[in-house]
């Protein structure tokens, strides 16, 4: 019960710093701010996806390997391909942009920004305890 909770906390800051690093009002600005992070150091910018790193160790460490932190996992793998593929579309353009796309661009208040920090806590409750 103690390891869980650890785990549990241990995942909630790692989810705090690494959503901490989209700065930006607006989705445009996220997304072209971590095209430069990404651009000039690609290895920080693995980094600052800790926690899928942290949910691969805990689930072959601990033998977690069920439906919650498997869905962790491939969410967060789909989110870093998302992301690639959004950078090499900025490779090619030298800009990314929703309205290119026929959609305005979105708005990034705190409740939006924190909101994978509740999802992914949330799965990992019932997948760990």
């Amino acid at each position: 019960m103690q390891d869980g909770l650890f785990l549990l906390l241990l995942l909630f800051f790692i989810e705090m710093a690494e959503t901490a690093q989209y700065q930006g009002a607006t989705f445009n600005k996220a997304v072209n701010n971590l095209y430069g992070i990404y651009k000039h150091r690609p290895f920080r910018f693995v980094l600052f996806h800790a926690s899928l790193m942290y949910m691969l160790y805990i689930t072959v460490s601990y033998d977690l390997l069920n439906i919650w932190t498997l869905t962790i996992i491939l969410t967060k793998m789909a989110d870093l391909g998302m992301k690639l593929y959004l950078f090499r579309k900025i490779d090619q353009a030298g800009y990314f942009s929703l309205e290119s796309y026929g959609v305005e661009d979105i708005v990034l208040d705190w409740k939006l920004r924190y909101l994978s920090v509740v999802i992914y806590t949330g799965l990992f409750i019932p997948g760990v305890f």
